[in-house]
């Protein structure tokens, strides 16, 4: 394994893997920590991995995981959220500050984020990473028919949430 080998998959894959992260635990740092945790297990087993397209669904897998870890952990339960997880994302300098940014004043996004966890992972894999049900099936271990019912759920609880908002 080559130091460069590991630079260039980070570079090509970080912003998609803080992207779902953030989606999954709406909260800046722990979405750079399970990136990184991520990126940390990508060193451990990256001569196991076969083609760059086996690199990024592992990967999304892996961050997947981290992030059910992540809502496990017993500190977690005893945090009090936000009301508003707009308000919690800072200026940052980073590119994928000025995404959130950008999404910040948006409904869409903030009822999004308001959906339960399962509903926003589907949502993002599907329309932000344009993965078909299959793909999110596998990235997920769940079955391609249980992605689509989420799919099809989400969407209805977007659509009666931004109907009451007027929007």
């Amino acid at each position: 394994m080559q130091q460069w080998e590991i630079e260039n998959v980070i570079k090509q894959h970080s912003d998609m893997l803080y992207r779902l992260a953030l989606v999954r635990t709406g909260n800046r740092e722990d979405a750079e920590d399970i990136v990184q945790q991520t990126f940390l297990k990508l060193v451990e087993h990256y001569d196991r991995l076969e083609t760059q397209e086996h690199v990024k669904a592992w990967l999304l897998r892996v961050c997947c995981n981290q992030c059910s870890n992540y809502h496990k952990l017993p500190w977690k339960k005893k945090r009090v959220e936000l009301e508003n997880f707009t308000d919690y994302i800072g200026a940052g300098d980073g590119c994928e500050e000025e995404l959130i940014r950008k999404l910040q004043g948006q409904e869409l996004f903030r009822q999004m984020y308001e959906l339960p966890e399962k509903y926003r992972t589907v949502l993002h894999l599907c329309y932000m990473e344009e993965y078909t049900s299959t793909e999110i099936a596998q990235i997920l271990g769940i079955s391609a028919n249980t992605v689509n019912v989420r799919l099809n759920r989400a969407k209805k609880q977007l659509a009666q949430r931004l109907n009451k908002e007027d929007f």
